[in-house]
Parts: C-alpha cells; structure tokens; sequence
C-alpha cells in the first residue's frame, strides 16, 4: 500500500531521551475535513476504551495540536477551554465531528445574491467570509490563542509582509501582539484564496495583520511543526508524531487538461495539482529529515485513498459528507492493529 494513505511506525535506533513529545498534525482540504475528525472520534473512543475513562480526550495524550486550514479549524476546536473547566477541552472529539458536519454546511453555504455577484467565485470571493466569522464566533466566542487547553501552533500567510506566519499559543502568553482572538486563528488560517477573502486579525495590543490560508505554503504542517519542536527541544528528543490527511486520491491529468486552455478552464486542475503536490513533498521531506535527525521518532501518516467520494473541497452535499465519514471509518476498520499500535504509544 502506498505511503501516502498508510498508516505507519517508524522508529529511529537510537536510545530514548528523557525529553518527549507528543504531536498531532492536521492537513487542510476544506469539507474533507471530515475524514480526520472521524479518524480522531475513533482514535479517542479508543483511548476511552483502553483507560476506562469517558472522561479522557485527546488533549490528555497529544502535547501540541498543529493544523492548517481546516485543519487548524479542527485542532483549535480540540484544544478550546471548557468555560466552567478552562483547564479541560470544551468539546470530545466526536461532538467536534457532529459539530464539523453540521456547521461545515454552513460555511461553504452560498446564496443565491453570492452566486450572481462573485459570478460563481470569478469576480470576487465564492463564499461569504462574514459568514464563516459567524459561525466561528458562535462556538468559540470570546476565547484567546493565550487560554487553550494544550499549545498550538497554526500557520497562515502574511500578504503584507509576503511571509509565513505561525499562531503559536505560547508565544501568546508571552507578548500581546501574538494574542489572538481564537476564531480570528481559524479564519485567517482558512481563509483559501478565491473561495474566502484575506483576514485582518487583530492582536491584543491593537496591530494587525492580512492573512491567508496557511496552505499556500503548509497543506501538510507536520514538517514545520516537527521544525518548531526542533526549537523548543534543542536537544535530541522522543517525538511521536501523528500526521493527517483529508484524503488522497490517484488522479492523473493529461497534457491537454492544462496545454493552452488558459485560466478559466484550467483552475480546478491547477488547485488540485499544487495542494497534492504541496502535502506529497511535504510527507517525503518529512521522512528524509527524520532519517538523518537524531533520537527516537514514531511517526504516524494517516491519509486514506478518496474511494465513493469527489476530492472537491466545497462539496456540501449530504451524500459527500455521508460518503466522506464513510471511507474515513471503512479505513480505521481496515487498520485496527496500526490503530492500536498508534494507542499504546500514545499511552506509553
């Protein structure tokens, strides 16, 4: 089976450290999103079933959540504080699931007055940004990148200063320009370019910065996050790393899908090739600088194959997000020994 929809254990030969890490990384790729909120709902119920708990989440396991996109949609939705425990996640990852089905819906929603005026996305953005800061608001509210339950680091793009840009919750705590509103976090990290206008996202002490989806440059984050451990841990450490996909598929284009059809034929392929080409280099710069990087590495890749659903990233339809949850379960079922692997080292 391919690497790329695989789930595997690779573990270097050198002694364990004493320092370790724990580290769970999400892909972007829009309503696709839901495949690793189902693989994480399963993953939990597992963990649940291991320590008898109903009570445990993923954030008693994981050190740092990373997401781009809709994955740092997801990965702040699991590190939100509880509003009566703040030390305690607001949401299991199965309501995250339910939430994210239901109210992906209504991000991706487009009326009719969006469709005639945006000319189906050519002449400005294809969906409604104030739209998706409701719908954020309304489950994040006023919460800060400074109060989550567990660090985070979330990549966007910085127009202005035409450079990378990471929301980090511990440099959050340390400096008010680096604090901010949580859904601000998410939208600037998901704010795709055409179907979602750039963000302006205020810090506590009053700047700002225009920012765009962080997967123009990180669909895949878990090379720049495994890079920002390698700050925090100077020193050779145990990572454990679990990286995942919104869903691989084997398309192939031909010659005449792109020669000479200009941009108004050719944009969807286009997309498709550099997000697909973004996360594949991204898994295979990842295994060459584990090969070469000191101490012991466990690092998982979870991305399974688009079977019975369309790659589209706006596909809102319930038949898609049945048949999204549906592959995503169909793979977890499919790997129940990798699954279990990825358990016991997640409670060792």
């Amino acid at each position: 089976m391919s690497s790329y929809n695989s789930l595997f254990l690779r573990q270097s030969p050198v002694q364990t450290p004493s320092v370790q890490a724990k580290v769970l990384c999400l892909d972007g790729g829009g309503m696709r999103g839901i495949i690793p909120a189902t693989i994480l709902a399963a993953l939990e119920d597992h963990l649940i079933a291991e320590t008898g708990d109903p009570h445990t989440r993923l954030t008693d396991y994981f050190d740092m959540f990373a997401g781009t996109s809709t994955g740092g949609i997801l990965a702040c939705l699991y590190v939100l504080p509880d509003l009566h425990q703040p030390t305690r996640p607001r949401f299991s990852a199965r309501e995250v699931l339910e939430l994210y089905c239901h109210e992906g819906r209504q991000i991706f929603h487009r009326s009719t007055r969006k469709k005639l005026t945006s000319l189906m996305g050519l002449a400005g953005e294809k969906f409604d940004s104030a739209q998706m800061s409701k719908v954020l608001q309304q489950f994040m509210r006023d919460t800060r990148l400074k109060e989550m339950v567990k660090p985070c680091l979330i990549p966007a793009y910085d127009i202005q200063q035409q450079a990378p840009y990471f929301f980090s919750s511990e440099a959050a705590k340390a400096q008010p320009s680096e604090d901010y509103p949580v859904w601000q976090v998410a939208q600037s990290t998901a704010s795709a370019p055409v179907y979602f206008g750039p963000f302006l996202a205020q810090a506590a002490d009053g700047s700002c910065r225009p920012l765009i989806d962080g997967g123009v440059f990180a669909k895949n984050p878990s090379l720049a996050t495994y890079q920002h451990l390698q700050q925090l841990f100077p020193e050779p450490a145990e990572f454990t790393m679990l990286s995942l996909g919104t869903g691989c598929t084997s398309q192939a284009f031909q010659l005449e899908d792109l020669k000479a059809k200009g941009l108004f034929n050719c944009w969807k392929p286009l997309l498709h090739i550099l997000g697909s080409a973004k996360a594949r280099s991204t898994q295979q710069q990842m295994r060459e600088t584990l090969e070469k990087s000191p101490g012991t590495h466990h690092y998982f890749r979870i991305n399974p194959p688009l079977v019975g659903a369309n790659s589209s990233m706006d596909d809102v339809s319930l038949k898609q997000i049945k048949n999204l949850r549906k592959l995503a379960e169909h793979h977890v079922n499919a790997e129940q020994d990798q699954l279990q692997k990825l358990v016991e080292q997640l409670l060792n």
